[in-house]
């Protein structure tokens, strides 16, 4: 996702009247990826296009919809290459401040809660969700400062692992 900025879809989502914030959105789309590893590029194209259909009104604006498509395409890419951990959080980038890129991540962490479902897994996934449903319902404004900017990396970290933990372990049962 290295050309992929967070800044690029608020402003598409802004223009096409997306209610929801970029992060949310790409974790609602990464937890769908998770519930639905098709084993098949065409098999999971369609079933995409599927789901995005039901999600925004793609008729709109194409433009936001072969965005949306390169972000599905590099997310699936970076969960697929597990052993590499290259997994990204689409994030504001690190001039932003402390609270904002939090916000994201707990938006994120909302919507890939949103996009699993209600779905039974096993114990080591159901603490791992739980400790994310934390994360999605911080509800605390955070403050500028190096001991803050470090809990945040941390989650981060926590946070992409625990994804590609998900992404893998549920593979594996299908």
């Amino acid at each position: 996702m290295q050309n992929i900025q967070y800044s690029d879809f608020q402003d598409a989502f802004l223009v096409s009247g997306v209610a929801l914030a970029p992060a949310e959105f790409h974790g609602l789309m990464t937890g769908f990826m998770c519930m639905n590893p098709e084993s098949t590029e065409r098999e999971r194209e369609r079933v995409y296009s599927d789901w995005l259909s039901g999600v925004i009104n793609t008729s709109t604006d194409k433009e936001l919809v072969d965005r949306l498509e390169r972000l599905f395409k590099a997310t699936l890419v970076e969960l697929e290459e597990f052993s590499d951990f290259q997994f990204r959080i689409l994030m504001p980038d690190d001039e932003a401040s402390v609270d904002d890129r939090s916000q994201a991540l707990k938006s994120f962490c909302a919507g890939f809660l949103g996009g699993l479902g209600s779905s039974h897994f096993g114990d080591e996934i159901a603490e791992v969700l739980a400790d994310l449903e934390r994360i999605a319902s911080l509800r605390e404004e955070v403050g500028e400062s190096e001991e803050n900017e470090s809990d945040l990396f941390e989650l981060v970290e926590f946070v992409r692992v625990s994804v590609l933990f998900i992404f893998s372990e549920n593979g594996r049962e299908r």
